[in-house]
């Protein structure tokens, strides 16, 4: 019976609603929250459209089954670096394998007559002999040099350019350009190669420009689609370029059959010397007169092999990443990728930083970051390149060049006042791959400050009513999230130190990166919730000495429970406390992945504020609802776990080149970077599911599963069950 003066049904309500979670709910709970992130990643980034033949897609569609024969036919050379005997290789079989099935034909042909010209003045007699010989006899009998390469580069380029001539719609025009770039030198401010001048001669590129025969205005105003032909010399490159290549021819067919509406022409730019620090994309900006009628450029690149092409890069002007979110028919880009990379955190660089840097160009980067530890390595090879990663890329490209080809770009550098102001720049996600979001930077200072403003005043106001106790709780459950990364670091970190000691690679989880769960989050997650925990208890001891005068009128028991639940409730509101101080410097240095933060906090602080607020003060704390935190979570989740876990795997695959040059970086640092980001995204992500933790009664059984596991994985690395590098995950060379 509870006390005379106590309010009605307090006792009966904090009696009654004592939390009975157990260990089967908590399994049933992680098993959801893993099962749920994961679908959201498959979707995201793994769910690929199925390849079409070219009669499914018909003449003016994307065909992937057409586009891998030209990746088949380059890598079944080897690699084919700038310079290098197999690059001659490998574009004389793309040429004879295009000459047998497109230009064999009756000598008096157009293209039969510029093949035999061009290969004779090439090669002398040898240019008769391949218009003569077959295939095989060919391959086997003629041994050309490097000086020969440009013109048989010419020529399987200039057979495409033919057979679309014969095929393009009547009122298209398809011009093809062999360019010989100069001497240069390329001196970029910033990137990979910030304050280098790299000095480059006779680089070949292939420029194909697809325009309306009378829209005179097409001719002055273009959009350029670029990718580079070179590979570096350890990888036959089917991944990083050839992908891309090919992508791009197919694409070039299909805009062949389209451009007749167009009011821009499209050039393909296949350029060489891009391995060799971007030089290939500098020589055709500085040096080819097509160069000065480009508006937008469209960069295709490779950081892994297959998956979904993704943009990482858009801007500065926010008209193509518009575009391509209205036009794409699976939408993939995550402007996350984006502020690494310009951060420099990624140690790399495109062709785009050329277009935007010397041109001045606004436009998309994209890229293949599926299998990222076998970029740049041997393990570049089709057979790893998933079905479906062309057909996903060519049919967003084909849908956004024939949206942005028949729209009015500005002209000349009309889009840099713009820029400048950094209003107009583009935040952009897409969600589970079928849908993006943009929006402009300008919209998102007036989100965030309205967010952040709304947000102040209400913990103002809250701790203003609260007083000093209300204030020293803040205080202490912002000490729980500090402890929280504090542990969790503390605990994750050493594991990263520990793993070269114990194994024979420094880091043997690159071929099996799902050891990862147990080497680093286990042990991040251990530390974050036992960081927790001690914040909790000292909030605990806290609300215990200030709330006796308060609550004296309630029994013993009843005050410890309330405790508890005001206690657990200040922790759950320490998150929206962490994730509005990362909003707030976000939107101060004017980060796009802010939107992270805004969906982080205005998601579990609206579930929280109607299922667990209350205006009244007579009412006594309840312990948080399980659905709450459900619902809390779930958009967040929808949002952001697709990026999380993908950016786990690049890092992971990254990781393996930390190897390449044995001394040269100590065998932690690769552990010690990934244990960081995993403690990270812990501490971030779970900090509203810990504060559940506390009056559980499984707590025992948590911790020891977490141990149990690290403890397995640790055992799996000893015993070298699992290895470290595989057939078609191997160490990097280069």
């Amino acid at each position: 019976m509870p006390p005379r003066n106590s309010p009605p049904g307090n006792a009966q309500v904090a009696d009654s609603f004592i939390p009975k979670r157990s260990a089967r709910l908590w399994l049933a709970l992680f098993v959801l929250l893993a099962n749920f992130s994961w679908a959201v990643h498959y979707y995201q980034y793994d769910n690929l459209p199925a390849p079409l033949s070219a009669d499914h897609a018909g003449k003016r569609g994307f065909s992937e089954v057409e586009a891998i024969k030209h990746v088949r036919a380059l890598t079944q050379i080897g690699p084919h670096a700038i310079g290098s005997d197999a690059l001659d290789n490998a574009v004389q079989f793309f040429w004879l394998h295009c000459w047998c099935t497109w230009v064999a034909q009756p000598k008096e042909t157009t293209t039969t007559a510029v093949a035999y010209s061009a290969l004779s003045f090439a090669s002398g007699l040898r240019g008769h002999a391949i218009l003569k010989t077959s295939l095989s006899s060919v391959w086997m009998e003629h041994d050309y040099s490097p000086k020969d390469i440009p013109y048989i580069i010419y020529m399987y380029v200039l057979a495409e350019a033919e057979k679309m001539k014969k095929m393009a719609h009547w009122e298209v025009d398809v011009q093809v350009d062999f360019f010989h770039a100069k001497s240069g030198a390329n001196s970029l401010v910033s990137g990979l190669f910030g304050g280098k001048t790299l000095i480059y001669s006779d680089l070949y590129h292939i420029i194909l420009r697809i325009l309306p025969k009378y829209a005179s205005e097409a001719e002055g105003s273009a959009i350029l689609v670029s990718s580079h032909i070179d590979t570096v010399f350890s990888t036959e490159g089917a991944g990083d370029c050839s992908s891309c290549v090919a992508v791009m021819l197919e694409l070039a067919r299909g805009v062949s059959q389209w451009a007749h509406g167009f009011n821009n022409s499209v050039i393909f730019l296949f350029n060489t010397g891009e391995e060799e620090g971007l030089n290939g994309a500098h020589s055709f900006i500085t040096q080819h007169p097509w160069s000065s009628t480009i508006r937008m450029a469209i960069d295709l690149e490779a950081m892994g092999i297959g998956g979904k092409s993704s943009i990482f890069q858009a801007g500065p002007h926010p008209l193509a990443i518009e575009n391509f979110a209205m036009a794409a028919k699976y939408p993939s880009g995550q402007i996350v990728s984006q502020d690494l990379f310009s951060s420099g955190v990624i140690k790399s660089a495109t062709d785009f930083q050329v277009y935007q840097e010397v041109a001045g160009l606004s436009g998309l980067d994209f890229a293949y970051t599926d299998n990222t530890a076998v970029y740049h390595t041997k393990n570049d090879k089709l057979k790893l390149l998933k079905p479906g990663s062309l057909q996903h890329l060519g049919e967003n490209m084909l849908a956004f060049l024939l949206q942005t080809a028949k729209s009015n770009l500005p002209k000349g550098r009309a889009m840099e006042g713009e820029e400048k102001t950094g209003h107009e720049t583009a935040i952009y996600f897409d969600i589970l791959g079928t849908y993006m979001v943009v929006y402009r930077q300008r919209f998102a200072n007036l989100l965030h400050n309205s967010v952040i403003a709304q947000s102040i005043l209400i913990w103002v106001t809250s701790l203003l009513v609260g007083g000093y106790p209300a204030a020293v709780s803040l205080a202490l459950s912002c000490l729980s999230v500090v402890l929280m990364w504090i542990f969790s670091l503390g605990f994750s970190i050493p594991a990263g130190f520990l793993l070269p000691l114990i194994s024979s690679s420094p880091m043997p989880f690159v071929a099996n990166p799902w050891l990862v769960v147990g080497l680093f989050a286990a042990p991040a997650f251990l530390g974050a919730l036992t960081g927790q925990h001690l914040g909790y208890l000292i909030l605990h001891s806290y609300l215990s000495h200030s709330s006796s005068k308060r609550m004296q009128n309630l029994s013993p028991d009843i005050q410890a429970n309330v405790i508890k639940f005001e206690a657990e409730r200040w922790l759950f509101k320490a998150g929206f406390v962490q994730w509005l101080v990362l909003l707030m410097l976000g939107n101060y240095y004017k980060i796009g992945s802010s939107y992270v933060a805004l969906v982080w906090l205005l998601s579990p602080a609206f579930a929280y504020g109607f299922l667990e607020a209350t205006l009244s003060p007579v009412r006594l704390p309840r312990p948080l609802k399980i659905v709450t935190l459900l619902l809390g979570i779930s958009l967040p989740i929808l949002i952001s776990a697709g990026t999380f876990i993908r950016m786990a795997g690049v890092i992971i695959g990254t990781a393996v080149r930390f190897d390449r040059n044995p001394g040269s970086t100590p065998e932690w640092l690769g552990n010690v970077i990934i244990a960081v980001y995993v403690a990270a995204v812990i501490c971030l992500t779970m900090v509203y599911l810990l504060s559940y933790f506390h009056l559980s009664g499984a707590k025992k059984s948590i911790v020891l599963s977490t141990c149990m596991l690290f403890g397995l994985s640790l055992a799996v690395v000893l015993s070298g069950s699992v290895p470290s590098f595989t057939e078609d995950t191997a160490r990097a060379v280069n």
